[in-house]
């Protein structure tokens, strides 16, 4: 299941991953897009990630992104879900990200802002500030956060007939 496209390969332009970095404190280190470059929603937060390279596995497509962003290093990346979206309106296709679990603390956070390599900054934004819509998020890590943060209730949930 946890490599298992969500929509079928024959459709997909482009899948990629994203890591949602939480503390015990419920805190997600959120990364600032780039505004110059020709990316998904520049000058928006969103989670660490990115694009899959041919041949490789959404886990090591994650270890391999977060070692490349902040220079950490993880192991045993937690599978959470994936999210979808179609972008043909605009000949993008359709796109797909695979979202992990990564606890971290706030040493590890410290050093990935000391760290960073891809964005223009990077900070511990509490959860229940990410649902209030106290920043402008990337959509597609909005969903994945507002999923994450009720997922008990989802677990719940969908346990129901």
């Amino acid at each position: 299941m946890i490599n298992t496209l969500i929509v079928p390969e024959s459709s997909i332009v482009g899948y990629g991953v994203g890591a949602i970095l939480i503390t015990p404190k419920n805190e997600v280190l959120m990364q600032l897009r780039d505004d110059d470059v020709p990316i998904w929603f520049p000058g928006r937060w969103g989670l660490f990630g990115g694009a899959i390279d041919k041949g490789e596995t959404p886990q090591k497509a994650l270890i391999r992104e977060l070692y490349e962003e902040i220079n950490i290093n993880v192991s045993e990346p937690k599978y959470f879900t994936q999210v979808a979206f179609d972008a043909r309106p605009w000949d993008g296709g359709i796109r797909g990200r695979f979202i992990y679990v990564v606890p971290i603390n706030r040493r590890t956070a410290l050093g990935a802002k000391r760290n960073l390599k891809e964005g223009k900054d990077c900070t511990l934004i509490s959860l229940e500030d990410l649902n209030k819509n106290k920043k402008i998020l990337v959509p597609y890590d909005e969903f994945a956060l507002k999923l994450y943060s009720a997922r008990d209730h989802l677990a719940e949930t969908a346990r129901r007939p």
